[in-house]
């Protein structure tokens, strides 16, 4: 099969995908010329969501003088990167892209926490950050690959395997600009509770906390909400 054509049904070839870059890129022409109004808060976003995108094809991207100067905005989510995924080569890839403020890098199997950590060390004007439905449970990996992203306001770290609440929540330390957490669909249960209140209530701008589908009691679950999150706290008073 030549590699410009797509490996499955949903997926797109390289030559589509460069086109969709190139699409993206006129749209920031248009902006730039005003002809194009954007959100401050929601940037021009680059898609390549269910893609069947490569490690290959986002290094070709990354390569792009052009894209490394304006994106800021990169969904690479729904791509099943699989167990082929040289992950090492996918997050030297994402290195250059050093502009980004959001990256979704969700539902894509990938499991290598090490190697995502080298990429998140250059890219640490990210303010969101979606990790979910991948294989990242081992929490000090967690914890050393969020360190530099300081600025993050929001992260999804939903169905990734973590059921060590302490590791959680010392991996989240440095992130002091949070305002929206995800971490339903894993292994937190009732006994979790004491752990995740005394680690989060520091966060003092978290306005937003999904904890659904753990295995916290609906009780436990609405206690740790209300003790954390600054909307809940402020309904108290």
């Amino acid at each position: 099969m030549s590699d410009q054509q797509p490996q499955n049904g949903h997926g797109y070839s390289s030559d589509e995908i460069a086109q969709r870059v190139e699409e993206f890129l006129r749209a920031v022409e248009e902006e730039r010329a005003g002809k194009r109004e954007v959100d401050p808060e929601y940037p021009l976003c680059l898609c390549l969501m269910d893609c069947n995108c490569t490690e290959a094809d986002v290094a070709r991207l990354s390569a792009d003088p052009r894209i490394r100067e304006t994106l800021t905005n990169l969904a690479l989510d729904l791509n099943w990167f699989s167990k082929e995924c040289d992950e090492t080569a996918l997050a030297n890839a994402l290195k250059p892209l050093t502009k980004l403020t959001r990256l979704d890098l969700g539902l894509n199997l990938l499991s290598d926490m090490a190697a995502l950590a080298e990429a998140l060390k250059s890219l640490t004007e990210l303010t969101c950050l979606w990790l979910n439905d991948n294989g990242f449970s081992d929490a000090d990996a967690l914890a050393e690959a969020l360190k530099p992203l300081t600025k993050l306001t929001e992260l999804s770290l939903e169905d990734t395997g973590l059921s060590d609440a302490a590791g959680l929540v010392k991996a989240l330390r440095p992130l002091t600009e949070l305002t929206v957490l995800y971490v339903g669909q894993n292994k937190f249960s009732d006994a979790d509770a004491d752990v995740l209140i005394e680690g989060l209530m520091p966060f003092t701008k978290l306005t937003e906390l999904d904890l659904n589908h753990n295995e916290f009691s609906d009780e436990i679950e609405a206690r740790i909400i209300k003790a954390v999150c600054r909307g809940e706290r402020s309904e108290e008073q």
